[in-house]
């Protein structure tokens, strides 16, 4: 994760060249006063040195409004399932500039505003992680909740999002999640989705056991201690 952004901080030194190139002429004796001057050159050297102003500042723009950068983080690790049915993830946009939310695991889980019980927003963010794993589903995952509460796990909640305290009346949620409405996700504690089923499952049986077997390996406990 701090790699990416630590070669973009360097990158960005280096993209200051051309931009300070812009207002300087080493020739002259005052370099800076001479190409100010040619910056406002009605000539063809004017126009030329605007043009490159242009393409420089467009790479700074990279440097302060590179959210996909600080955001776009892809955790690997044994705490992660990677989804099978997911394939490589493909960038829609420039990936330095763009946040692409996902629910794929190891992808921080994306925000979206849900009506909380008091008629305010609150975020998914905020409905999520805080030191606990948190299994994510909608109003057909009842199986998902019901596994949870019978596994009565200290270190585990669950949000069903579309009931009361979590409700999606804009759809938020629904054109971020990329599974199913009966699907689930598995949120760590610091809000990286460990894993994902996009479909629901038979029942809560189902549901318990897949829980489990999920929790046992991202915890590397033994199934009967998860």
């Amino acid at each position: 994760m701090g790699a990416q952004i630590v070669a973009r901080a360097n990158q960005s030194r280096v993209d200051y060249a051309p931009l300070n190139a812009c207002f300087r002429n080493k020739a002259a004796a005052d370099p800076v006063a001479a190409g100010l001057a040619q910056l406002a050159d009605p000539g063809p050297e004017g126009v030329a040195r605007r043009e490159a102003l242009a393409r420089a500042l467009e790479l700074k723009n990279t440097e302060f409004n590179a959210q996909g950068v600080e955001m776009n983080q892809r955790c690997a690790s044994d705490a992660v399932i990677s989804d099978p049915q997911a394939g490589e993830e493909t960038w829609r946009r420039d990936p330095q500039l763009y946040l692409q939310a996902t629910t794929r695991p190891g992808a921080k889980i994306p925000h979206a505003w849900l009506i909380g019980k008091d008629g305010r927003r609150v975020s998914t963010l905020d409905c999520t992680g805080k030191g606990r794993f948190t299994v994510v589903t909608g109003i057909a995952g009842q199986a998902w909740a019901q596994a949870v509460q019978t596994l009565a796990l200290p270190y585990l909640d669950v949000l069903v999002i579309g009931t009361l305290g979590a409700q999606d009346v804009y759809a938020d949620w629904h054109g971020v999640r990329e599974i199913e409405e009966e699907g689930a996700l598995l949120v760590r504690p610091d809000g990286v989705v460990a894993w994902r089923r996009a479909t629901g499952v038979s029942d809560v049986q189902q549901a318990r056991s897949e829980l489990i077997a999920v929790l046992s390996k991202i915890l590397a406990m033994p199934k009967e201690l998860a």
